[in-house]
């Protein structure tokens, strides 16, 4: 599972997920789903349920997101230098 710091950047997140092909979840700090929000909306990130069971002002302090085949189909595309849609 990767583990991803509140200071890494979206496109930070797609190298690590691209690093490590055989991977597909990542902690992602709670409460900043605004900055991948488009990787949700586009159907690469799911929220799997699962946060770390420690909340600070009711936000947890990370959850678990899988990369869908959507994702890694993205990742792949993304570093063969393909059209992306």
């Amino acid at each position: 599972m990767l583990q991803i710091s509140d200071c890494v950047i979206v496109l930070e997140a797609l190298r690590e997920f691209a690093g490590k092909p055989q991977v597909n979840l990542a902690r992602l700090p709670g409460g900043l789903e605004i900055l991948w929000m488009y990787l949700i909306e586009d159907g690469l990130l799911k929220d799997t349920g699962v946060d770390s069971g420690i909340s600070v002002g009711g936000v947890p302090v990370y959850k678990v997101w899988r990369l869908t085949q959507k994702g890694r189909d993205f990742i792949t595309k993304w570093l063969a230098n393909e059209e992306l849609e």
